[in-house]
């Protein structure tokens, strides 16, 4: 069984890894995020009540860095296909 500390910390690596990329606009591997957080629901599903609902403060900021990191991609996008301009099909 996984601790709510050991959760705790996963969840601060990840949202670390999500702030360095909104921070720099830089790069994040989104496969590695995305099996990081399939891991993170795993271990989530392994606590008692009491102590998944003292995690859910944590967890719900990681979704909301997960809409900020969302945004920053489609801006990217956005930018990148007015560069292209318009693509013949």
């Amino acid at each position: 069984m996984t601790s709510t500390r050991e959760i705790s910390a996963e969840v601060d690596a990840i949202s670390a890894a999500i702030q360095r990329a909104l921070d720099s606009g830089g790069t994040i591997d989104v496969c590695a995020v995305e099996e990081r957080v399939g891991k993170l629901c795993g271990q989530l599903g392994t606590l008692d009540g009491g102590e998944g609902a003292a995690l859910r403060p944590r967890l719900e900021a990681l979704i909301e860095e997960f809409a900020r990191l969302g945004t920053l991609i489609e801006t990217r996008l956005e930018n990148m296909r007015g560069d292209l301009g318009p693509v013949d099909t």
